[in-house]
């Protein structure tokens, strides 16, 4: 089987470092035998010591060791993972999955899932806004052999979905930016905006 290889570039410890000219270093790169086909998002638990990884193709959440680079455990239950949101306040980990078996909500501790959270086929990219404990999400798409891209308000001190529409508009001062695939442009919306019916790739920024 093709084997698969992926580095750890931490930020945070180039940062730590003030002597240190290079913003990102290569620290370890983690051979993984078994593994063939794409990756996408990360998010660490840096109080427990924790990377989630995000392995689509494999329909699985991989766990590893943040210091020292080593692979801990896989977690099943995923059709093809997409972005990981951890909540250490909470001990809650929110992985969006663009499969038909919904998103999941993990208990921190244990990893076990402890509930699913219904969206939009598709589910992909999101951004977290931790003043008002909100996730956006991208959903729909192409990739589901839907026209409309939507984007969709998950409330993460309960998970619910509150799908957004023209006839839902709340006031924010923050401003979302939303790649679109059939545009080299980024859109500026206001959050709580309805995508307007484009193709949309991700969520990239809340400001």
């Amino acid at each position: 089987m093709k084997r698969a290889l992926f580095a750890l570039v931490f930020l945070w410890a180039a940062c730590a470092a003030a002597s240190d000219s290079v913003p990102l270093r290569l620290v370890n790169s983690v051979d993984l035998p078994k593994y063939s086909g794409d990756f996408d998002h990360f998010a660490a638990d840096i109080g427990g010591n924790r990377l989630f990884l995000a392995a689509e193709d494999h329909g699985t959440l991989e766990v590893f060791d943040l210091k020292s680079t080593k692979w801990l455990r896989t977690i099943r239950g995923f059709e093809v993972p997409h972005s990981i949101l951890y909540l250490p306040a909470s001990q809650r980990l929110f992985v969006t999955d663009g499969g038909g078996g919904m998103s999941k909500v993990l208990n921190g501790r244990d990893l076990q899932i402890l509930q699913k959270v219904s969206l939009v086929p598709g589910a992909d990219s999101l951004v977290y806004d931790a003043e008002k404990h909100q996730a956006y999400v991208v959903t729909g798409g192409k990739d589901v052999k839907m026209k409309e891209s939507v984007l969709s308000v998950i409330d993460t001190t309960d998970f619910r979905d509150s799908t957004i529409t023209n006839q839902h508009i709340t006031a924010h001062d923050g401003i979302l930016f939303v790649h679109r695939h059939d545009s080299a442009a980024f859109d500026e919306n206001r959050l709580a905006h309805e995508s307007t019916g484009a193709d949309y790739a991700g969520i990239c920024e809340v400001l």
